[in-house]
C-alpha cells in the first residue's frame, strides 16, 4: 500500500469492524452469518467499502454473491482492510498470498478453508530485500518507499532477504487446475503494474479485477486491462475495479 495510505492511517488511525479477533469468532459462531441464504451483511471489512461495491457488481453483472473463488495478492490481514473476508463469510473460498513473514498465522486461524500462502512476488523470481515497519501497511520491497516511511516517523522493525516468485509461478502452484477465478485483488507494494503486465491473461481471466492505484500509478494498467478485455466499472481513492466484458 502506498505512502498516501500509510500517511492517512497514521493520522486517522485504524478502524476495525470488530474490536478483537475473539469477538469476530464469537460473532461467526453465535450469529450464524454464513449468508448462504442470500441475505447480505450490510457492513464492510474493506477500507473504503470496496467489498460492498464488489458484491453489488457480482450480483448485477454475474448474478452471484454466495459462492465463488478469489485470489488475494497482498492479502495483508484476514480481517482488517480485507477485500475478500466478506466473501469468505458468505461461502466463497480462495487463495491469500502475502510476503510479510508470519502473515499467514492469522489467516490459518480465521480462514482455515482458504489456501494461505506466505510468498513474495517479483518480476524475475530472484531474492529481494523486504523492509518491515511498525505500521505493516508500509512494508515494502522498494528501498525508496522505505526511506520515505522513515521520514514519516515510522520505525523499521525488520529487513529480510526473501525468495520471490513470479505471479504465474504462484498461480500455477496454488490455484487448482481448471479453477475459475471470480475475483482477483491486487495490492502488492509497488509491483501492481508488473503483475498486470506479466499475468497470463489467456490462461487466467478473472470475472472482476481490483487493482490498487495511487497518484503515481503506472498509467499502463488501463491500457493492458482494456487490451485483455476488461472495462473500468468502479473506482475508489485507492482502487480501480475492472470487469471482464
Amino acid at each position: 500500500m502506498g505512502l498516501i495510505r500509510t500517511t492517512l492511517r497514521k493520522v486517522f488511525g485504524k478502524i476495525s469492524p470488530f474490536p478483537s479477533y475473539c469477538e469476530y469468532a464469537f460473532f461467526i459462531k453465535k450469529k450464524k452469518v454464513l449468508a448462504r441464504n442470500g441475505n447480505a451483511m450490510n457492513f464492510s471489512f474493506s477500507q473504503e467499502g470496496e467489498d460492498l461495491m464488489l458484491e453489488t457488481m457480482f450480483y448485477k453483472f454475474f448474478g452471484k454473491t454466495n459462492d465463488g473463488f478469489f485470489v488475494d495478492l497482498g492479502a495483508y490481514n484476514p480481517l482488517k482492510y480485507s477485500n475478500t473476508m466478506k466473501f469468505y463469510v458468505k461461502g466463497w473460498r480462495g487463495v491469500n498470498i502475502d510476503a510479510r513473514p508470519g502473515s499467514m498465522k492469522e489467516f490459518n486461524k480465521l480462514r482455515p478453508e482458504d489456501i494461505n500462502v506466505e510468498a513474495a512476488i517479483s518480476p524475475d523470481g530472484k531474492q529481494a530485500v523486504y523492509y518491515e515497519f511498525s505500521e505493516p501497511t508500509a512494508n515494502t520491497f522498494d528501498s525508496r518507499a522505505a526511506e520515505e516511511s522513515l521520514k514519516l516517523g515510522l520505525t523499521m522493525t525488520g529487513k529480510h532477504v526473501l525468495d520471490t516468485y513470479t505471479v504465474n509461478e504462484l498461480f500455477e502452484k496454488y490455484i487448482p487446475e481448471g479453477q475459475k477465478i471470480d475475483l482477483l485483488d491486487i495490492d502488492v507494494e509497488g509491483f501492481d503494474s508488473m503483475i498486470v503486465q506479466q499475468l497470463d491473461w489467456d490462461k487466467y481471466h478473472p470475472s472482476i479485477v481490483m487493482i490498487e492505484t495511487s497518484v503515481d500509478s503506472d498509467n499502463i494498467i488501463p491500457e493492458i486491462m482494456e487490451k485483455n478485455g476488461y472495462v473500468l466499472r468502479g473506482r475508489t481513492y485507492f482502487n480501480d475495479i475492472y470487469i471482464l466484458r
